[in-house]
């Protein structure tokens, strides 16, 4: 069955197998955030896809922290040494946790790499034999480049990568953090704006009445009824006042959570062109590596070919000159035999290059 996989960013790849997603979600190549499909028309998140087995976090005191992913990346991880021994995982779909030295064992020592063993070739014939001790050295400076110089560049490659990798996750991990610090911070900025537009009415609706306090004490005051009325137009007046000092603190902090929004935003959007110019270095490094890589690759093509086209030009000259080689004369009876020169048959073997 073909299946498609659309990136956090649009990008869509497949049509492939199930096979190969799997081995994609082992190699930490699909994010829990991105989304997985068989017919391109409904699209569920990796995390929620049983098969490919995204469904490891990592287990902190207060809940699980960050997650989730595959178990192979938290063994690479481990094995690293980015992550600590005792650091706890879960699985989110059987509850199943423990410890990374408890699920990988302890870690070996690292030792230093042996050479890689060389393969015996089989037993030559004689003229075999002789056409191998006859064939020149490669020049010093055509010479194919050891393997561990290969091993090397393709550790290397595979460091930046991970590296990228992580910086991506933290970079997401960044911008995740920065939108609830947002989101908190708008919900706040709303409530402080609904509590000014309540002190706001309270404020106009109590100087409506002191208005119409005033208006009362005034048409009392012409008729002689003032005492009473005075009171309750101070007490309106303290009421008032105290309103508007609530108002304006109101006002202050309103202010204030606007300033941090915007001090924090711009935070945020530095820290996030800051990831941003990291991952494009470590691509850019990656790609120079893998380019290499390519270069060494066609390098020891075209050294093979060389050396076999030089095998096949000397087994032709020595199959083409064979028979002018000059034989041995028959000895007299009473003389010794001559001792039968030691050029060997020629029998058209070539040499078998062993890689």
């Amino acid at each position: 069955m073909s299946w498609f996989l659309k990136k956090s960013n649009g990008v869509e790849y497949g049509p492939t197998d199930l096979e190969t997603l799997r081995a994609w979600a082992a190699d930490g190549r699909i994010a829990p955030d991105d989304r997985v499909s068989r017919d391109r028309a409904a699209w569920t998140p990796a995390a929620e896809e049983a098969l490919l087995e995204i469904e490891w976090v990592i287990a902190g005191p207060e809940g699980d922290a960050e997650g989730p992913f595959h178990l192979s990346s938290f063994a690479e991880w481990y094995r690293d040494g980015s992550l600590p021994p005792e650091t706890t995982i879960r699985n989110v779909r059987t509850n199943r946790r423990g410890a990374l030295s408890e699920l990988f064992g302890p870690l070996e020592p690292t030792l230093p790499a042996e050479p890689a063993p060389q393969i015996a070739p089989l037993e030559p014939t004689p003229a075999e034999s002789f056409a191998a001790a006859r064939v020149p050295a490669a020049p010093a400076e055509g010479a194919i480049p050891e393997r561990v110089a290969w091993q090397a560049l393709a550790r290397e490659r595979d460091a930046l990568v991970d590296e990228a990798r992580k910086r991506q996750l933290l970079y997401e991990q960044e911008i995740q953090a920065a939108r609830r610090r947002e989101a908190e911070l708008t919900a706040r900025l709303r409530e402080v704006e609904q509590e000014l537009i309540r002190q706001q009415t309270a404020s106009e609706r109590a100087q409506k009445e002191a208005l119409a306090y005033r208006k009362e004490i005034e048409a009392a005051a012409g008729e002689g009824v003032g005492a009473d009325w005075s009171v309750a137009y101070h007490a309106l007046a303290r009421a008032h006042q105290a309103l508007s000092e609530e108002l304006d603190a109101k006002l202050r902090e309103l202010r204030t959570q606007r300033e941090e929004t915007a001090r924090l935003a711009a935070a945020a959007e530095e820290r996030v062109r800051q990831a941003e110019a990291q991952v494009a270095e470590e691509r850019r490094k990656s790609d120079e590596i893998r380019r290499t890589l390519s270069e060494l690759e066609q390098t020891h093509a075209e050294v093979v070919r060389s050396l076999r086209d030089l095998n096949d030009r000397y087994v032709r000259l020595r199959e083409r000159y064979a028979g002018a080689l000059p034989s041995a004369p028959e000895a007299a009876p009473s003389e010794k035999p001559a001792a039968a020169p030691r050029i060997p048959a020629a029998s058209g073997a070539r040499i078998r290059l062993m890689r």
